[in-house]
């Protein structure tokens, strides 16, 4: 007998997916389902954006309702603040 894979197989849209994160030139327009990861890859491109020198006020995302716009404000400031913890703690 073989051990079973602990890995999943990569989404059906990973190329889409990696598109959103590293595509980082060009606008797009994220159209998906519930529960598909439009917001998990938005808070990926913002990070990276940011990563890249992009000033956080340049950069637009806009959501269908406030709600779904909350959510993603508070997840971007919580992937910012961990993407910086190695800095915050060298200072």
């Amino acid at each position: 007998m073989t051990e079973a894979s602990t890995t999943s197989p990569a989404p059906p849209d990973e190329a889409a997916r990696s598109r959103i994160r590293t595509h980082l030139a060009t606008n797009l327009f994220i159209e998906a389902g519930a529960g598909a990861g439009k917001t998990r890859s938005l808070v990926e491109r913002v990070v990276e954006l940011v990563q890249q020198q992009v000033p956080i006020t340049a950069i637009a995302a806009i959501t269908f309702t406030e709600k779904a716009a909350a959510e993603l404000r508070h997840r971007v400031r919580e992937a910012l603040e961990r993407s910086t913890e190695p800095f915050a703690q060298q200072a």
